[in-house]
């Protein structure tokens, strides 16, 4: 008795292990078949192929944006891109032992785009990078007063895409370590063509965020955030837990979905623009300026170089080295003004629009990138 007893447990239990190892292939097998499928490409019915771009990044919001963005503009186009993260979720990095590079076998993408400039090189295809802070984050001097690259990953890149203004000085340090000629434009974490009628000035909108850096997360900018809290017109998004000290005025978190930012800008039709003091100094502009460009917004910015030289007189400026009730005094004077001059207001706010349509949309930058790649393979 107790023998047929324990052999119908033994029984059970090579059935439960069989049953768990056929379960763990089959959804080994499940995830590996549907991110491969993720890069698959149907043929094409006529000759001409589209041109395929593979997005490469790790995570973070503002890169997501980014690519919501991307994904919008190309569509416009008739570019296939797709995109592959360094970082994928635990069920999918348990499986795929590179991510990238098996996004890569089966998309064949004409190049890479990474748009985090930590990422390494992936080899197989061309690989271009942005790189969107200041000048400081990626030049350096050697001891022979040479300027070379603070990350020598970089220059394995077969281009670089600069948002920051001395692209001559990236051009000298690629050309020395690399011994090769420097390919790449300017390039801007930009929008794409929005039809935005101007803004009626509502509320002063930032998109705040995490406070993740020394500059917007520094005790005078939270002072200054308290005051504008106040005022009833301010209004920011970000996680809440970071945006205690704004109570009255915190959104919480807006979808990143490269559309409703837009929206949050346009509703409000007053942008608020704080830089970190990286994009400051290297004249590195932020997605935050053509943002609120695109949503057909009145624009209020510190005194970013790159905004004073594309934008002028079209933008409304605050001395961002004055203390934090000083800064207060300027933004809340360039609110009574824009509401006692709404016309005027609205037609800089159309200004920046036309300006940025003509100068930076993500279309045309796209555009560009291909033309780049295309003439870079003669």
């Amino acid at each position: 008795m107790k023998t047929n007893y324990k052999h119908k447990i033994a029984i059970w239990l090579t059935s439960s292990l069989l049953l768990l190892v056929m379960g763990y292939l089959t959804y080994v097998t499940a995830v590996k078949y549907w991110y491969k499928s993720q890069y698959t490409v149907a043929k094409a019915n006529t000759v001409e192929q589209p041109v395929k771009i593979l997005v490469v990044w790790y995570r973070g919001i503002g890169e997501q944006e980014t690519i919501e963005r991307l994904k919008i503009a190309s569509q416009r186009i008739g570019v296939d891109l797709r995109v592959a993260t360094t970082g994928p979720r635990f069920y999918i990095r348990w499986f795929i032992k590179d991510p990238v590079a098996t996004a890569s076998k089966y998309f064949k993408p004409d190049f890479i785009l990474t748009i985090q400039d930590w990422i390494e090189y992936n080899p197989g295809v061309p690989n271009y990078m942005t790189l969107t802070l200041g000048t400081e984050r990626y030049l350096e001097l050697d001891e022979s007063n040479q300027t070379i690259f603070a990350n020598p990953e970089h220059a394995k890149y077969d281009a670089l895409l600069p948002s920051f203004k001395e692209i001559d000085q990236l051009q000298t340090a690629y050309q020395a370590t690399t011994k090769k000629d420097f390919i790449g434009f300017s390039w801007y974490p930009t929008a794409y063509v929005t039809d935005y009628k101007p803004a009626e000035p509502r509320k002063l909108f930032y998109s705040g965020g995490f406070l993740w850096d020394q500059t917007r997360g520094s005790q005078k900018y939270k002072e200054l955030f308290s005051m504008l809290d106040n005022t009833g017109y301010f209004a920011v998004c970000g996680p809440k837990r970071k945006w205690r000290h704004t109570p009255n005025s915190a959104v919480g978190f807006i979808p990143v979905d490269g559309v409703s930012l837009l929206e949050a800008h346009h509703e409000a039709g007053v942008s608020l623009l704080l830089h970190h003091q990286l994009h400051l100094n290297g004249a590195a502009p932020t997605g935050r300026i053509f943002e609120a460009a695109a949503a057909n917004t009145v624009i209020i910015s510190d005194l970013h170089p790159f905004i004073i030289q594309h934008f002028g007189d079209n933008v409304l400026y605050v001395d961002t080295k004055q203390d934090a009730a000083g800064m207060f005094k300027q933004i809340n004077d360039h609110m009574t003004w824009i509401k006692q001059h709404p016309i005027e207001a609205k037609q800089m706010a159309d200004n920046c629009h036309k300006i940025y349509a003509e100068k930076f949309s993500l279309e045309d930058q796209l555009q560009r990138l291909i033309a780049m790649h295309q003439s870079a393979k003669r």
